[in-house]
């Protein structure tokens, strides 16, 4: 079984380790762990920059190879095919990377606005959705009791038990 701890924002009770707070959002790190920082024990939150910062590079610089073999090989006789393949593996690298960055700026901004509260309006919307005054009180005077549909049931049970014997 696993330890339980206390969130340290909120102290909502009952929270697992490496987990994020039920209460308030806030990522629990493992208290264990926290005297081994390393870049495996760093929350997500801290792990973002050199997420950022790779991905930028890595995609900057497959674009600019993919450029350079272009620019050097394209057009000319007597090149082998693998000089092409390489050039679009570099541009698929540099596409990649740059979706990277975009997703990783989004989670960013995701992260500052949880810890701004900006969530809070957010979880009002979906607590009180704006299609809710639009929907009609429902009608349950026509509903069928559930005892019908048992009892329904334990027949046709019987019926089908009748009809197999019958066969």
């Amino acid at each position: 079984m696993t330890e339980t701890i206390f969130c340290h924002k909120c102290g909502k009770s009952d929270q697992r380790r490496e987990s994020y707070c039920r209460g308030c959002g806030e990522y629990l790190n493992d208290p264990d762990k926290l005297r081994k920082r390393g870049i495996l024990n760093k929350t997500p939150e801290e792990n973002i920059k050199s997420s950022l910062v790779l991905s930028s590079f890595s995609g900057i610089v497959s674009i600019v190879m993919a450029v350079l073999l272009y620019a050097t090989f394209l057009g000319k006789e007597g090149v082998e095919p693998i000089i092409y393949i390489a050039a679009a593996l570099f541009t698929a690298i540099g596409i990649w990377q740059t979706f990277n960055v975009i997703s990783t700026i989004k989670l960013k901004q995701h992260f500052a606005a949880r810890k701004t509260g900006t969530r809070e309006a957010d979880q009002a919307e979906i607590a009180e959705p704006a299609s809710k005054a639009q929907l009609n009180e429902p009608d349950f005077s026509d509903a069928v009791p559930m005892s019908v549909t048992e009892r329904t049931t334990r027949e046709l049970n019987v019926q089908k038990r009748n009809r197999s014997s019958h066969t």
